[in-house]
């Protein structure tokens, strides 16, 4: 690729992920403050995409930024890959269900098992046919990660037994009694 060529594919890959206004400012510096956080992010994020590999992964691309921001970078990285035919893979802790919308394919471990590996649509339906559904007005990654997550659980018990929580609904008792059979759930055709 001549000098000229990268030059322009530099620029544009700036431009989108929203870095033309800082293009000309020093990235840091000891004595210098240089760009801010989440310039600092996307920057690291652009060199990566810069080679235009086939395969790239994104430990946390996320991380530090407000939602809007990580919004518009999953949303950026998600569109550059498609337009490339790139696969990318990414480490996401807590998304917002906005930013959830944007995974193709979603895998969720716990305690070094995979719970579910498959399309991020099927998800609902995988929680669901095993009795987790995820109410309407919940954000579905939180919900996902709070069912098979049983690191509070017993937090959670010694709290209601102290008369800390209100009582229990019939649902949370599900979720508390079959959390520890989630290495046996499986997608239903």
């Amino acid at each position: 690729m001549s000098t000229p060529a990268k030059q322009v594919r530099a620029e544009a890959t700036m431009r989108e992920m929203r870095l033309a206004v800082a293009m000309d400012t020093r990235i840091a510096g000891w004595h210098v403050k240089g760009i801010s956080g989440g310039q600092r992010w996307r920057v690291r994020i652009c060199v990566e995409l810069l080679t235009r590999l086939l395969l790239l992964f994104l430990d946390e691309p996320t991380s530090g930024l407000n939602s809007a921001a990580a919004y518009h970078i999953v949303h950026r990285i998600a569109l550059l890959a498609r337009r490339e035919r790139m696969t990318i893979v990414a480490t996401v802790h807590q998304p917002d269900s906005e930013v959830f919308d944007l995974f193709d394919r979603l895998c969720l471990l716990a305690y070094g098992s995979t719970v579910f590996f498959g399309p991020a649509p099927a998800t609902a339906e995988f929680f669901a046919s095993n009795g987790f559904a995820c109410p309407s007005l919940r954000n579905p990654s939180d919900h996902y990660l709070r069912t098979i997550n049983k690191d509070f659980d017993m937090d959670q018990r010694n709290l209601r037994l102290a008369g800390s929580l209100h009582e229990t609904s019939e649902y949370e008792e599900k979720v508390h009694g079959q959390r520890r059979n989630y290495g046996k759930m499986s997608l239903k055709q």
